[in-house]
């Protein structure tokens, strides 16, 4: 099979679930005998090159309009309200959807390329302001559902019509459906209208990587690691007033937080008395957002929407209790008090209550982290996954080109 990938964060830029789940099963495909094609808007000011073959997958950068990287971070704020308001971010966004959009078509014309697969989420997409139509494709098509713009307004109660007319448009060009979750695939059905038929549900893959034993250990550290965006809707600032309080009763923990967004107000959120004990280190590679799980002692990531949550499995992966949202897919992917624990997000005292339940609970953590670990290596393999999603492609390319839908 020839399949095009179309994903604006694949590794090696900086990465949410989507372009990691991407290239998991790009470079697995390629493995078995595919020929592997990846697409992606990205910022001017990437220093990513336009065209590269990693791992045998070719992958192409276009260019999308970008000055962040040439802005003060003070007045970068400004800015964006000031384009945003005036249409200017939709305009520019509208004129590169639709410079994407002919590349692909020319794309499969010169490959013969034989499925194309979308992600309902997109930085093109999400700045939109007014409503457009986007092209379909003139072979199958698959859009996998991670979590479209749609479904973050909803859950923030601020879902707006225009989010949800392009949602919806970018959705019908696709012939099915491919969700990573049982809880998103209803919600495309309740809240999109999609055809209950076409919807898929298999999830993301572990990356064996986080699998592998060779420096698999049981450190334990007091670190107490929080991995995902610096911002309110991740749990963020519910986990570290949830630190100040439990830092009064626990002297040794150290909260450890991985990744970027709003680190200024997360550092201003942090007790002046326990600012040595919280460590903001940004955005890190893979082997060391590893290394960092293997070394906690347990991992916090209370947020308040997840569609599936990669990082999740990465932390169960690696045989570490993780306290986890109790909201969307949250009891779908942990079973409480067996492989991992629930916690309502915005709730600091229930945050507190689980994050003791760990430190004084020996028994129970090993039990949760040997729980969890199973799980991942039972349900979510490298290679269990990708021999249902080749399965899948496979067929759609069938049904598609025999005219079933």
């Amino acid at each position: 099979m020839k399949i095009l990938f179309f994903c604006d964060e694949y590794p090696p830029a900086k990465t949410g679930g989507i372009g990691s789940a991407t290239k998991i099963v790009a470079e697995e495909l390629v493995k078995r005998g595919h020929e592997i094609f990846v697409v992606g808007n990205y910022d001017y000011s990437c220093n990513l090159p336009y065209f590269s073959i990693i791992n045998d997958v070719k992958i192409f950068r276009l260019k999308c309009f970008s000055y962040s990287k040439f802005v003060p971070n003070k007045l970068l704020k400004y800015i964006n309200y000031l384009l945003t308001r005036t249409g200017i971010f939709s305009y520019l966004s509208e004129l590169n959807i639709k410079k994407t959009e002919d590349f692909i078509l020319e794309l499969i014309k010169i490959e013969k390329i034989d499925l194309i697969e979308l992600v309902d989420f997109t930085k093109l997409i999400k700045n939109l302001k007014k409503v457009i139509e986007f092209k379909r494709f003139p072979i199958p098509t698959i859009l996998r559902v991670h979590g479209c713009k749609s479904f973050f307004e909803y859950y923030q109660d601020k879902i707006q019509p225009i989010t949800l007319a392009n949602d919806t448009a970018n959705f019908k060009r696709a012939d099915v459906y491919l969700a990573v979750s049982h809880f998103i695939s209803t919600f495309i059905i309740e809240t999109l209208n999609i055809n209950k038929k076409k919807v898929n549900m298999i999830y993301n893959p572990i990356d064996s990587f986080f699998l592998e034993n060779k420096s698999f250990n049981k450190i334990n550290t007091q670190n107490i690691l929080f991995v995902g965006k610096i911002i309110e809707t991740k749990g963020a600032f519910s986990l570290i007033k949830a630190f100040n309080i439990i830092a009064t009763i626990y002297p040794d923990i150290k909260l450890i937080m991985i990744g970027g967004g709003e680190l200024d107000k997360g550092m201003s959120l942090v007790n002046e008395k326990y600012v040595n004990r919280v460590e903001f280190r940004g955005y890190v590679q893979r082997e060391q957002i590893r290394k960092e799980i293997d070394q906690c002692k347990f991992a916090v990531v209370p947020s308040y929407f997840e569609s599936m949550g990669m990082v999740a499995i990465e932390i169960m992966a690696r045989g570490k209790a993780l306290i986890f949202t109790n909201r969307s897919a949250g009891p779908e992917m942990i079973k409480h008090n067996f492989d991992g624990l629930l916690v309502d997000p915005t709730n600091v005292d229930d945050i507190v209550d689980k994050m003791k339940k760990l430190l004084i609970n020996d028994q129970l953590r090993i039990s949760i982290e040997s729980n969890a670990r199973k799980k991942i290596k039972n349900h979510f393999s490298q290679k269990m996954i990708v021999d249902q999603l080749e399965t899948f492609y496979k067929a759609t390319i069938h049904n598609m080109n025999r005219g079933i839908k």
